[in-house]
């Protein structure tokens, strides 16, 4: 998965999300609509994994899939 600056804003609305799933290792109730919108972003993304939006492990394993790569970009955007 590889995200660049037209993922990365497709992404912000979910930062939230991501964040607490990344850095607190929980995350709050998602809809099965949020979480297959956030899927199909991953997938523009080139993620090839799937997710089970009704199983809580899945979603959050997922979530931290993505939020690894959302913020390694956006460090690499503050570096600049």
């Amino acid at each position: 998965m590889k995200i660049n600056k037209s993922i990365y804003k497709l992404l912000q609305p979910y930062e939230p999300h991501l964040s607490t799933a990344y850095y607190a290792d929980y995350f709050r109730f998602l809809s099965n609509q949020k979480i297959n919108e956030i899927l199909a972003i991953a997938r523009k993304a080139g993620y090839t994994g799937s997710v089970i939006a009704s199983c809580n492990n899945c979603c959050l394993k997922f979530l931290k899939e993505v939020a690894k790569e959302y913020f390694t970009y956006k460090k690499s955007i503050n570096d600049k």
